[in-house]
């Protein structure tokens, strides 16, 4: 069985500040069973990667992955950038967070995500994540599919309400479109069973 590809991501001003933690945090990843082929946190240690080039290769490392996965109890922008850029790539996401920042409103904003494909995952421990990740893996394996290009002739009427209700509900007007398109196909299927 081919393993889960996995881009992995947390603060990298963090990495200074607990770099046995997150190196704990990687390897309970890969013992859960997935691959994390590219890993950023190992690069430019010495300098000699540009911020340009790790930028391209963590957007790219998100299009080819299976899954992403963030520990966010740090505030970071750059973390909050790949997870913008997951989303839109209709990424499965696990934002993994301390246990104590379940309930306070420094992470406000991750939480107010409308994004079905992202998860949280609130942690005591590091062999509680363990135990945690490989329990949602073993429940995720449907990972959103690649997405793939389709033109769509509307109305202008059409257009208007797209574009409002997208505006509203704060998601791209192609979310929208698949939101809808998902929704029609569970029908379907629930109707194909009577």
């Amino acid at each position: 069985m081919q393993k889960t590809r996995c881009f992995v991501t947390f603060s990298h001003a963090a990495l200074h500040k607990k770099s046995a933690f997150f190196k704990r945090f990687v390897d309970i990843i890969e013992q859960c069973g997935c691959s994390i082929p590219y890993r950023w946190f190992d690069h430019g240690k010495d300098g000699s990667c540009s911020s340009a080039s790790v930028y391209e290769c963590a957007l790219r490392a998100i299009q080819d992955s299976d899954l992403v996965i963030a520990e966010v109890s740090m505030n970071s922008t750059g973390v909050g950038q790949q997870i913008v850029y997951a989303i839109q790539q209709r990424k499965s996401i696990l934002l993994c967070l301390q246990k104590k920042y379940e309930h306070g409103n420094v992470h406000t904003f991750l939480r107010g995500t409308r994004s079905r494909n992202v998860s949280f995952l609130y942690y005591d421990s590091l062999p509680s994540l363990q135990r945690d990740i490989r329990a949602w893996l073993s429940k995720e394996r449907d990972f959103s599919p690649q997405l793939e290009k389709f033109n769509f002739l509307t109305t202008q009427d059409q257009k208007f309400v797209l574009a409002e209700t997208s505006k509203k509900l704060r998601i791209s007007q192609s979310e929208l479109l698949r939101t809808i398109v998902d929704e029609w196909i569970k029908h379907q299927k629930k109707k194909a069973q009577r």
